[in-house]
């Protein structure tokens, strides 16, 4: 941020930005950021190491493979369909349709639960995939 923009402003306003930054979080979300990120991160290897190293297919790939299997396992779970849709109603033709496969990845992998995460991924990857990390 401009530190000359933050000085410019008056101090009880600073004093309020302040008073957010030390108010504890919900554990609950905390866990799910946490998750999003390692998981997400994780599962890029696990996808790489599948399609680039092991299948010897183009680079881009894998991140085509995990957006369609994400978008396949989303459909076929009706309640996550549902959760999904009703999220995200006004992008919906936008999700499905894109060519942009880390943005609904992004989107995608956010709107899951870190169960519905662990479930999506080990369906799709053997524990000694997973024990390679």
């Amino acid at each position: 941020m401009n530190l000359l923009l933050v000085q410019s402003l008056p101090k009880d306003i600073i004093n309020k930005i302040i008073s957010y930054t030390y108010q504890p979080q919900n554990p609950i979300l905390i866990n799910d950021i946490q998750h999003y990120h390692l998981s997400k991160y994780n599962i890029y290897k696990l996808y790489y190491n599948k399609w680039i190293l092991k299948h010897k297919q183009w680079i881009p790939s894998d991140t085509l493979w995990f957006c369609y299997e994400l978008k396949k396992f989303i459909t076929n779970h009706y309640y996550l369909y549902k959760k999904v849709n009703i999220k995200y109603i006004n992008n919906y033709n936008y999700i499905y349709t894109s060519l942009r496969n880390k943005e609904d990845i992004n989107i995608l992998w956010g709107t899951l639960t870190p169960q519905e995460r662990n479930i999506f991924i080990s369906i799709h990857f053997s524990n000694i995939e997973l024990n390679n990390l």
